[in-house]
């Protein structure tokens, strides 16, 4: 878990760091990993360690190391604020991809600029059309 000052330092530098505002931060709940593919990928490992789901409520697995909960705390927040934008709100393919790519641009570019070290590799996970998607955060989708 992280401290509430970390998590409040995190959603400074978030919308600081993105084109979106707001000072109203999202709950942020730690929750065991079975907990998030229950609710991204029905139940099956997919290995899912995040998750906002437009409902104000930030979640982030619970078993990660603090560096990694803080990367992946920052990702979360993007789309909390892209959500309160109004941003990527169509439902569709391309718009949840463009979603996805940016939250993975931003949060790389914050944890090389701020946290000062490469950020980890990711799969990048676009929900379309009931399914989840994988690709990488480059924007190379499969």
């Amino acid at each position: 878990m992280l401290k509430q000052t970390v998590i409040d330092v995190i959603f400074a530098w978030a919308v600081t760091m993105s084109p979106y505002s707001t000072d109203v931060q999202p709950e942020v709940a730690f929750v065991p990993t079975w907990y998030l593919e229950s609710v991204a990928c029905g139940g099956e490992p997919c290995g899912v360690v995040g998750l906002y789901t437009d409902d104000d409520v930030v979640y982030v697995a619970n078993d990660l190391p603090k560096y990694l909960m803080e990367e992946v705390l920052f990702h979360e927040i993007i789309h909390y604020l892209q959500d309160k934008s109004g941003s990527f709100t169509s439902g569709e393919c391309d718009d949840n991809y463009a979603r996805e790519v940016e939250a993975y641009s931003l949060s790389q570019r914050w944890v090389v600029d701020v946290m000062g070290r490469l950020p980890m590799p990711h799969s990048l996970m676009v929900f379309c059309d009931g399914e989840a998607h994988v690709g990488d955060p480059n924007g190379n989708g499969s």
